[in-house]
């Protein structure tokens, strides 16, 4: 399972990080990061087709691995 955790949008519209997350990944991360990566011309094509704006952002991706960090430790 992939979710999106967060995207930046850089303030003139032209770039936009996207952070996913994994859950039970058969796959690596950084193979599905890569797919992703290879296949943002077309998601920026349908993300443009489907919203009116002046820009549309070029699509980045990026795996947050916010929760694989340990927040403080018991003991």
């Amino acid at each position: 399972m992939i979710t999106i955790s967060k995207v930046d949008v850089s303030p003139d519209l032209r770039h936009a990080k996207v952070f996913l997350t994994f859950i039970n990944s058969g796959d690596s991360y950084n193979q599905i990061i890569s797919h992703l990566n290879k296949k943002s011309k077309l998601y920026k094509f349908i993300i443009g087709k489907e919203i009116r704006l002046k820009r549309i952002p070029t699509i980045k991706f990026y795996h947050d691995n916010i929760y694989n960090q340990t927040i403080g430790s018991e003991g």
